[in-house]
């Protein structure tokens, strides 16, 4: 289960779809995110709007898609071989456009 592997690291990032639609994805983000002394990211892999579902976490990324390419994207820049230079183009919650 995704809960038992989680236990087991030091980083989550989780990737999340239209959580807004998803009860059980929602309260899994929260349940992962709320973990002590564990790195937690989450990524929007379609729109933005997954952070109002918990604006608690402490990295969240948007991709606007979850395509392999982006994915791909995704490893470089949590690994660090590629700059995150986007900015939100809305606001969403208490995060203005342009942020």
């Amino acid at each position: 289960s995704v809960r038992l592997l989680a236990e087991g690291s030091g980083t989550v990032v989780f990737v999340s779809y239209d959580a807004g639609f998803s009860a059980a994805q929602t309260q899994l983000i929260r349940e992962l995110s709320a973990h002590p002394g564990r790195r937690f990211v989450l990524v929007a892999g379609r729109t933005p709007y997954d952070l109002l579902e918990a604006p608690e976490v402490p990295v969240y990324l948007c991709t606007y898609e979850n395509k392999p390419r982006m994915m791909t994207a995704l490893a470089g820049v949590l690994s660090g071989r590629i700059a995150a230079t986007a900015r939100l183009p809305i606001t969403i919650g208490d995060y203005a456009s342009g942020s």
